[in-house]
């Protein structure tokens, strides 16, 4: 089976994080698949692309309306005659379900989150059967796709975006005379949230002069809000607390360097990013989306936001502030609870099911 993959970028987020291991699956099943991108965006996961040998296809080296996709898909779909298109996120599936239309070929969408934005309703709706499979990244993008945008269940499958191997316990250096290390990692949008974080560390720098002393939080990946949220930051007197840093391409590292992990976004499906510290043993703070909120237990092996707030946290980071002692205890439960649920052997066996599912599809065009 040939496979075309499109997605929308080559940026540094979870669902660009997911690519190499998708490849890796289709390739161990004996299958051919191609990455399409539409523009690359700020490239951050191509090194990564490039240690597992995907070379992708750019349609545009900077962003173009989607016509202009359509138009340079079609060419790419007429050279490399592929059997069916996999895509990931909205933008991508659009280009391929109108650039299929009429060819034959099949499209399988993946749905990397729990919700529908407000500009790809109509969309989203109106065009949802010129997809023939959804795959969602997880449970809570299911239950979506089902109940708000009507997709019927023998539609809809679970690929759990995510894996791990397993990894050693962390290693927790004494509390004393040293400030906590938070951090996060992704791209510094409006959803991610990290304006509601300087802000929680504003609150906390009035109850707290010495914060300096007491916390650090860095984030990685720099993307169209960097400048605004550092202008933030220094508004606020917060220089010496807050680093905001380009994305890094040593994740393990920057996990193992953290104390707690932050991910208070406004919308998150599988939070790829908050699972790969935790499975690392780093105990996280998380807003109450997705797989995040359901995989944690609060107060046991992590923190849930009430709200993405400000306040509320402000209101977390300082219950770690005062209970240190707690990070070990909640690092080693979800550590332990993260690699026994996100084994490599279910993510392939998830993979091997859609591909599985693909080539019935491919049985369909023949009938047909």
């Amino acid at each position: 089976m040939r496979i075309l993959y499109l997605t929308r970028s080559l940026n540094g987020g979870g669902t660009e994080k997911v690519i190499a291991p998708i490849f890796e699956v289709v390739r161990k099943l004996g299958h051919e698949i191609q990455l399409v991108v539409l523009s690359p965006k700020t490239a951050d996961i191509l090194p990564e692309l490039t240690r597992y040998k995907i070379k992708p296809i750019i349609l545009s080296p900077k962003d173009r309306n989607n016509f202009f996709h359509i138009k340079e898909f079609k060419k790419i779909l007429r050279q490399y005659q592929p059997d069916i298109v996999w895509t990931a996120l909205e933008q991508a599936s659009f280009v391929a379900q109108f650039s299929c239309l009429f060819t034959g070929i099949k499209v399988v969408s993946f749905k990397h989150f729990n919700i529908t934005y407000p500009e790809n309703k109509l969309w989203e709706k109106a065009y949802k059967n010129l997809t023939k499979l959804w795959v969602c990244c997880d449970e809570s993008s299911k239950e979506h796709m089902q109940k708000n945008v009507g997709i019927s269940p023998d539609r809809l499958m679970v690929w759990n975006m995510f894996w791990t191997d397993q990894k050693p316990k962390k290693n927790w250096p004494s509390f004393e005379n040293r400030p906590l290390q938070l951090g996060s990692l992704g791209r510094m949008d409006k959803t991610k949230n990290y304006e509601a974080v300087i802000k929680a560390i504003g609150i906390l720098k009035e109850k707290y002069p010495d914060l300096s002393q007491r916390m650090h939080f860095t984030v990685r990946g720099e993307a169209k809000e960097t400048e605004r949220l550092k202008q933030m930051a220094k508004d606020l007197s917060l220089e010496k607390i807050v680093s905001l840093l380009p994305f890094t391409q040593e994740t393990e590292k920057f996990f193992r360097s953290l104390d707690l992990y932050l991910q208070p976004s406004l919308n998150e499906a599988m939070g790829v990013a908050a699972h790969e510290a935790m499975a690392l043993g780093i105990p996280a703070i998380v807003s109450d989306k997705g797989a995040m909120a359901l995989d944690i237990v609060h107060l046991e092996s992590g923190y849930i936001l009430q709200a993405p707030t400000g306040e509320e946290i402000a209101k977390a980071i300082d219950f770690f502030l005062q209970n240190p002692q707690k990070l070990p205890v909640f690092g080693e439960k979800i550590q332990e609870f993260v690699l026994k649920k996100y084994r490599l052997e279910a993510f392939f066996e998830a993979g091997k099911a859609v591909v599985e599912r693909s080539k019935k599809l491919l049985k369909m065009n023949i009938r047909s």
